[in-house]
């Protein structure tokens, strides 16, 4: 399961590059982080008998999130470029560390998380598990996840910085830089 989820994903981030040139970085964001949450919600309703739509569900709900990390970067260099488009200074640096910061209290937090939830509903690791613990472990794989795709899509819905936007900032920085450069 885990396997074919992780090569679901890795498609997923492959044919970035193609859906983006089709939507928008914000867009596709936007569509990828509903898809993945939309197919991760079934699994919290199926019998752990049902592997083959399990294993569908989960592996279009990783194939869906995919993106999902690399339209992030993309998007922290958009961020970039409309810092100096507004501020006449270049702070990718400062803004690239803070988005590894946010993946890495995110992952720590994700983890805390799954753990709080677990020992919630009482689930005893490599024990018999109640009916309830069972749950919780369900949970973690689906409702959870949902709610997660819809916060991120309500930031990124937020997030303002279009393909047209982008358009102009690009022109706008590359003429400011034309200019400096013939002022040397």
């Amino acid at each position: 399961y885990m396997v074919l989820g992780l090569v679901g994903s890795l498609i997923g981030a492959a044919i970035t590059k193609y859906l983006v040139v089709r939507t928008g970085k914000r867009v596709l964001f936007i569509l990828a982080a509903f898809i993945s949450g939309v197919f991760s919600i079934p699994l919290f309703f199926l019998s752990p008998d049902n592997l083959v739509p399990i294993f569908i569900f989960g592996t279009i709900s990783e194939f869906a999130a995919g993106p999902l990390p690399v339209l992030f970067f993309a998007m922290l260099a958009d961020s970039a470029d409309y810092s100096e488009w507004q501020n006449n200074r270049r702070a990718t640096g400062l803004i690239f560390s803070a988005g590894s910061v946010a993946i890495k209290f995110g992952s720590g937090l994700g983890g805390a998380l799954a753990g709080w939830v677990l020992a919630f509903y009482g689930y005893v690791k490599g024990g018999p598990n109640s009916a309830e613990a069972l749950i919780g472990v369900r949970l973690i794989v689906s409702v959870i996840p949902a709610l997660i795709s819809l916060l991120l899509m309500a930031l990124v819905w937020i997030y303002k910085l279009d393909e047209n936007t982008l358009m102009r900032i690009e022109k706008d920085l590359s003429q400011r830089r034309k200019q400096r450069q013939e002022g040397e």
